[in-house]
């Protein structure tokens, strides 16, 4: 019998927090989207991703803030369960909640040019959009704190 639960038509779902504070719950279908900053723009009409996803101007920045399914935080980052503050998930290895890609050379050169990192900083273009996020909260930071 077939695994179904890689299927192209089921629906995942992530939050994500604006730089204006609103949060959105988003749908996604695997690959969808060749990343997470296309999914903002094209889902939220967020203004990020000026270099059109190659991990150079940093304004597609995303802090990840929970894995709603493991983390026992709340969409805000606040712990609800355990000792884990927000910004802890990269920064632990032990912690990491969501089994993405590690950082490619670029992107840790464009973090590191950014005021306002924070251990659990990512950029938006280089996440993928598939099971792997399934449930996860970003909050956009862009490139400005």
């Amino acid at each position: 019998m077939p695994d179904d639960s890689l299927s192209v038509d089921r629906l995942y779902t992530i939050t994500v927090i604006l730089l204006d504070g609103q949060q959105h719950v988003v749908e996604f279908r695997r690959h969808a989207y060749n990343n997470l900053m296309e999914l903002i723009v094209n889902e939220l009409y967020e203004n990020i991703g000026d270099c059109k996803g190659h991990a150079w101007c940093g304004t597609c920045h995303v802090e990840i803030l929970a894995d709603k399914k493991t983390s026992g935080e709340t969409v805000s980052g606040e712990v609800v369960a355990g000792e884990r503050r927000t910004g802890e998930i990269l920064g632990n290895p032990a912690l990491n909640a969501l089994p993405i890609e590690p950082m490619t050379r670029d992107e840790v050169m464009t973090l590191g040019k950014l005021p306002n990192t924070v251990p659990s900083s990512r950029l938006a273009c280089q996440i993928m959009v598939d099971e792997q996020i399934d449930n996860a909260v970003f909050r956009v930071r862009g490139d400005v704190s």
